[in-house]
């Protein structure tokens, strides 16, 4: 019924309302449900990193480098426990294939930032982007803007600018060394972060 619904007899009446458009526009009020985002973050991963995964394993063991990634269920609690919306700033530094940021800018719709050291990672974010894009248009919602840049998150003149309003900083590396992490807590605690994160010497 809903693929092929029944003409009018009148031929000239008013179409008959379309629940699935109406169902989408009730999101812009209720917010996109989770289960929603996490099929079409997951339908995007399958389509451009999928076929493309025994790329990423091209990285030193144990250095600043190493590669991995968050479970979008995971992404999904974080994004509710932020509390983030649309006028929420997401910054994900070693941003990867941009799974979090591209799913922050969909499911809450808040403006998302990613850096990325490695190309291959960053090469597929930009696909990634390109190709959530089209099928958050397909399901017709909207999702906020997304910025990715391929640089080091320790050298990036845009990481400096927008550390000092972001909202949501997500850093996710258990093995980065212990100058990248001295950095990186010099770069939180600069931006007066102590009171908001309780910034207790580590």
């Amino acid at each position: 019924m809903l693929k092929y619904p029944p003409l009018p007899s009148d031929a000239f009446a008013p179409p008959q309302p379309n629940a699935l458009r109406a169902a989408v526009a009730g999101w812009s009020a209720t917010g996109l449900p989770p289960a929603v985002a996490l099929r079409i973050v997951e339908e995007t991963y399958q389509r451009t990193v999928g076929p493309r995964t025994h790329e990423l394993n091209h990285y030193q063991a144990f250095s600043d480098t190493v590669y991995g990634e968050l479970m979008p269920s995971l992404v999904s609690r974080l994004l509710f426990l932020t509390r983030a919306n649309p006028d929420t700033l997401f910054v994900d530094l070693g941003s990867g294939v941009g799974n979090v940021v591209l799913h922050a800018a969909l499911q809450s719709g808040c403006t998302a930032f990613g850096v990325e050291v490695m190309e291959k990672p960053g090469e597929m974010a930009r696909e990634q982007r390109a190709q959530i894009m089209m099928r958050a248009r397909m399901w017709g919602v909207r999702m906020g803007d997304v910025e990715l840049e391929h640089a080091n998150m320790l050298e990036s003149a845009r990481v400096n600018e927008l550390m000092s309003r972001a909202d949501v900083v997500l850093v996710n590396n258990k093995v980065f060394g212990e100058k990248c992490m001295s950095s990186l807590i010099l770069r939180f605690c600069s931006r007066s972060l102590l009171t908001d994160m309780r910034c207790r010497g580590g």
